[in-house]
C-alpha cells in the first residue's frame, strides 16, 4: 500500500505495483487457460518464465557469481516452494470462482503486517491502516456483490 505523496512513490514502490500487475495478469489469463490443458504443464511454463526473466537480469546485477552450498540449498527451497505455491494459486484459478479466491489474498498482508514488526520492527501506522481496509473493503465489497449477482442471475432463469 503506496502512502500518497512524492514520499512514499519510490522505484521501489515501482516494483511493487508492477509485481501487483503481473500477478493479476497472470491470475486472469491462468482462468482463460483451455481446461484441457493440465495444471502442472500451466505451473512449469510459468517457472520456466521466470527462470529465463532471471537469467535475462543477471548481466544487470553485476554477472553470475558463484553461490556457497548453503546459499544454492536455501535457493534450491525456495525455487520448490514457489513451484508449489504457483501450482496451488493454478489450481485455484481453474477451479473457483476469482471473486472468491481474492479475499483469501489479502491474508498477504496480515503477512507483510507480522513480517514488517518482526523483521524490520516497523508497525503500520493510521494511514497505512486506512489504505489496508480500503484494498480489503474493496475486495470484500466485489465479493459480496458478484455474490448477489449469481443468485439474481440464477433466479432469473425460467424453470
Amino acid at each position: 500500500i503506496i502512502r500518497p505523496g512524492p514520499e512514499g512513490f519510490t522505484l521501489s514502490a515501482l516494483y511493487v505495483l508492477g509485481s501487483v500487475f503481473f500477478a493479476a495478469t497472470r491470475d486472469l489469463v491462468t482462468t482463460r487457460i483451455d481446461r484441457a490443458t493440465p495444471s502442472i504443464v500451466i505451473t512449469l511454463m510459468t517457472a520456466a518464465g521466470n527462470a529465463l526473466a532471471g537469467a535475462a537480469l543477471i548481466p544487470f546485477h553485476g554477472g553470475w557469481q558463484p553461490l556457497s552450498l548453503p546459499s544454492f540449498g536455501v535457493l534450491i527451497c525456495a525455487a520448490i516452494l514457489m513451484f508449489i505455491g504457483y501450482q496451488c494459486i493454478i489450481l485455484a484459478m481453474r477451479t473457483a470462482d476469482i471473486s472468491f479466491i481474492a479475499p483469501f489474498r489479502y491474508s498477504g498482508l496480515l503477512w507483510a503486517i507480522g513480517l514488517g514488526i518482526l523483521v524490520f520492527h516497523e508497525w503500520p501506522d493510521p494511514w497505512m491502516l486506512l489504505g489496508m481496509a480500503v484494498v480489503v473493503g474493496s475486495g470484500l465489497y466485489t465479493f459480496h456483490r458478484e455474490r448477489l449477482r449469481k443468485i439474481r442471475d440464477a433466479s432469473a432463469l425460467p424453470v
